[in-house]
């Protein structure tokens, strides 16, 4: 946001919130789809250089992480007394932020939301095989090269792990900002 606001521009972009991954372990994580620009102060749309000519990103990726990771500790330290030993250790950890080359079109940005916006921890596709006492499902093993692997887990241990992604009431697991006029304050 300050970005776009440091050039004139409002601002616009939708966040996910994803609590899980393929093997159902608890792994918060967000997905973004920032445009390359924004709305100036005529409501005309205006495209964002990036920071490095050699890169199709917007911005720095590794640098992505240190500012998430300032900004989120800024904003939860509002709200939370984070001691300082914990403060300390978030900070030595290296925040990682994964950026998929931007999106040739508006089909493809269609598909990704449409994947990752309204979608349950696991899709029924994906469970392979339920028994009296056991579970068996498909997963995406990241640490071996993407292989698809099937996992077993007791009854009890698949009610627990996607019972953990259930989201509190009141929680918004999509967040958007509107196209806004910098200057105006509006919504276009």
């Amino acid at each position: 946001r300050d970005f776009c606001l440091s050039r004139g521009l409002g601002d616009v972009y939708k966040r996910q919130l994803h609590t899980w991954g393929s093997n159902l372990h608890y792994h918060p994580h967000l997905h973004c789809v920032v445009p390359e620009g924004g709305i100036d102060d005529k409501g005309e749309w205006r495209k964002i250089s990036g920071a490095n000519q050699d890169s199709p990103f917007l911005f720095p990726v590794r640098a992505m992480g240190r500012v998430f990771r300032a900004k989120f500790m800024q904003e939860w330290s509002k709200h939370v007394k984070v001691p300082q030993a914990t403060r300390k250790k978030l900070f030595e950890k290296e925040w990682v932020v994964y950026s998929k080359a931007p999106f040739k079109g508006v089909e493809r940005v269609i598909e990704y939301l449409g994947r990752y916006s309204h979608r349950a921890a696991i899709s029924n596709a994906r469970i392979k095989g339920i028994t009296d006492t056991a579970v068996m499902f498909d997963y995406k093993d990241y640490r071996d090269g993407g292989k698809h692997k099937m996992m077993t887990l007791t009854g009890e241990e698949f009610v627990h792990r996607f019972s953990r992604h259930i989201l509190p009431a009141g929680f918004v697991p999509v967040s958007y900002t509107h196209l806004r006029a910098h200057e105006t304050g509006r919504n276009l």
